[in-house]
């Protein structure tokens, strides 16, 4: 333990010389809060969740890791082909999403002798370096934005959560935030260097893998906005201009993909959807799921219950739908999204770049729906909405009248 602590310490180290010396506090603090968030999160399924996920990924990456100690060879054959001739054959009836992550924990629990909080810790590493390096692009892109770049990453208690530890979401993340920032870099008129290519193979494949869902939003408004971005460079293009051509793209390609294989037909999506909705109600306590009005796989249904689905994706659980202390500090970071939220309608009269604003909403508003109609569970939405709370909560800072007179009330907030 002591050994890999050591050795990540230096890495972050070299990673602080490169991309973190302008900021020491910062960038300890995210580093601290991720590491933390890893070793609570575990804490936290050891004793007190019915649930037992990221103990069950543990274990099964350290029979797979004492596969790499007794016979090397088979174990990188398995990890390439998912092929093993042995007694244990049940690593063969893993789900890919389950396989992928199982094979990542091996290597860590064999080069970590096997304890948890060792491969929490890479976890969290990994959590850490994609969004430090996301924050570093905006803060270098525009300074206005760094405020809320650093809450948006650093400082929601869900994202840093369930973000960090040993569970699909983190690398899911962590792939979104990275792909995030290399848009920015490019955007901001920078040069990619080659290395970014090798980063982008596994940021694609895992965030794929564990959650295509996210990348497959994530990629139906990145398209768009690369393509308006490329016009704009050689015509000025009014605000209307803007919105209408980045729609129109946006439904086309959309058009498009959904007519290109019968898995990304909508009527197949949809019925996937509400299976996925009557099995989490099916499961959940009649207090612990959002009640839609006869949710059914069609066009009409699901617009219908649109608004619900956003509200409680973005707000619920309410305060008074706390039935234990984690469902508590849940809805207290909900509270004060919708404050925020409400906050930053408010002042949309001021002047805000829609260019950066409106895909960020766009891809915020999808992923909620999408979630919260197909995961009514509000313990398992308020895991899975990490894939997007961060767009939202950068959104919601930008020219937002309640947090510019909160940073000039506090001067340490204000010189820094």
């Amino acid at each position: 333990m002591l050994l890999h602590t050591l050795l990540i310490l230096g890495f972050v180290y070299l990673f602080y010389r490169k991309l973190g010396k302008e900021q020491p506090i910062l960038f300890s603090f995210a580093f601290i809060s991720k590491a933390a968030g890893a070793i609570f999160l575990g804490y936290y399924y050891l004793h007190y969740a019915p649930a037992n996920d990221t103990w069950s990924f543990f274990r099964m990456g350290c029979e797979v890791a004492d596969l790499a100690r007794k016979d090397f060879s088979a174990y990188v054959d398995f990890v390439f082909t998912s092929q093993y001739k042995a007694t244990v054959t049940h690593w063969l009836y893993f789900e890919d999403r389950t396989s992928a992550l199982v094979k990542l924990i091996s290597f860590f629990c064999w080069i970590g002798g096997n304890n948890y909080w060792v491969c929490a810790l890479y976890f969290s590493l990994i959590s850490f370096l994609g969004s430090w390096f996301l924050y570093f692009q905006i803060r270098n892109w525009k300074q206005e934005y760094a405020i809320g770049a650093a809450v948006a990453l650093f400082c929601i208690p869900s994202v840093i959560f369930w973000g960090s530890g040993i569970v699909k979401e983190t690398l899911a993340l962590a792939g979104i935030l990275y792909l995030t920032a290399l848009f920015v870099r490019w955007a901001s008129g920078k040069r990619l260097m080659w290395w970014h290519g090798l980063v982008i193979i596994p940021a694609l494949f895992f965030t794929w893998v564990f959650k295509y869902y996210w990348l497959a939003v994530f990629m139906a408004v990145l398209i768009p906005s690369v393509i308006l971005i490329l016009i704009t460079r050689r015509k000025v293009l009014s605000t209307w201009q803007w919105i209408s051509g980045w729609s129109v793209i946006f439904i086309v390609l959309v058009a498009i993909v959904s007519l290109a294989h019968p898995n990304f037909y909508l009527s197949r999506i949809l019925l996937v959807v509400v299976a996925n909705h009557d099995k989490y109600v099916e499961l959940s306590s009649p207090d612990n799921v959002i009640h839609y009005s006869n949710l059914q796989p069609t066009i009409g249904s699901v617009l219908q219950n649109s608004p619900l689905a956003f509200i409680s994706g973005l707000f619920r659980p309410f305060v008074w739908e706390a039935k234990n202390p984690s469902a508590l500090i849940a809805s207290i970071e909900t509270l004060m999204i919708l404050l925020l939220t409400i906050s930053f309608l408010l002042s949309l009269r001021k002047k805000i770049n829609i260019q950066v604003i409106f895909p960020l909403l766009v891809y915020s508003a999808i992923l909620c729906i999408f979630l919260a109609l197909s995961t009514p569970n509000f313990g398992t939405l308020s895991r899975y909405r990490i894939g997007f709370l961060p767009f939202f909560i950068f959104t919601i800072f930008q020219g937002n009248p309640f947090i510019d007179n909160f940073i000039k009330r506090i001067p340490f907030l204000k010189n820094r």
